[in-house]
């Protein structure tokens, strides 16, 4: 009777070492998992991935005259951040948001860059017998003392009108007449100067305005 209870003991002891390993498997197999889960890739490897995805391509070489203007033809794709633009040497060509001014005759080279990418543009620019010219709507003004007249400028060049010249208008004695944004006003009798004043693609241009400011009627 002895022996038989001696081997009951025996084999309960054999099988709970047997449960205790299969638990022991089941949890390293566990925490193997949950480390491949967590596995993700880092920041830089997201900005390297999108920066691999951005395509820039941009004309060689361009010609123009000089006063003239020429937007640069290029495809941007992968990204709507801006590009940063240089002139090699700006007394010849000026660049501005892709707007290339030919400013003397000579050559020097445009360059754009945008999240690593560096591209060059060749520009020679040439002489022409054309000149830019400041255009007022008229010559002379006649206000009566607290009286407005407006005026209007914009440049003519190349058979074309350019609007969207920054004018600057300024009276050569306020005490007579003022004026803001082409509108003349007369303050008191006498004779003035007003002049208008801007820059057309490196070009600097004036005109003036004749103004009487007479009293009014009795």
């Amino acid at each position: 009777m002895k022996s038989k209870h001696l081997l009951l003991a025996i084999i309960l002891v054999l099988s709970l070492s047997l449960v205790a390993c299969k638990k022991d498997k089941t949890t390293t197999t566990q925490k193997q998992e949950t480390t491949t889960i967590e596995d993700k890739p880092t920041t830089e490897d997201v900005s390297t991935t999108k920066e691999a995805n951005i395509q820039f391509y941009m004309e060689e070489n361009v010609e123009l005259l000089k006063y003239d203007r020429y937007t640069i033809n290029y495809t941007l794709i992968g990204t709507d951040d801006a590009i940063t633009w240089t002139s090699s040497d700006e007394g010849v060509a000026t660049v501005n948001g892709g707007v290339i001014n030919g400013i003397e005759v000579g050559e020097c080279v445009i360059t754009a860059s945008i999240h690593g990418i560096t591209l060059s543009l060749n520009v020679k620019v040439n002489n022409n017998i054309s000149y830019p010219v400041l255009v007022l709507s008229d010559t002379e003004c006649m206000p009566r003392v607290g009286g407005e007249i407006e005026f209007s400028a914009y440049v003519f060049f190349n058979n074309q009108e350019y609007h969207d010249a920054e004018l600057v208008w300024s009276s050569s004695n306020t005490e007579i007449a003022t004026v803001n944004n082409g509108m003349i006003k007369g303050i008191s009798t006498g004779e003035c100067k007003i002049l208008v004043n801007t820059t057309f693609n490196g070009v600097k241009l004036q005109e003036e305005i004749s103004v009487t400011v007479v009293n009014n009627p009795a």
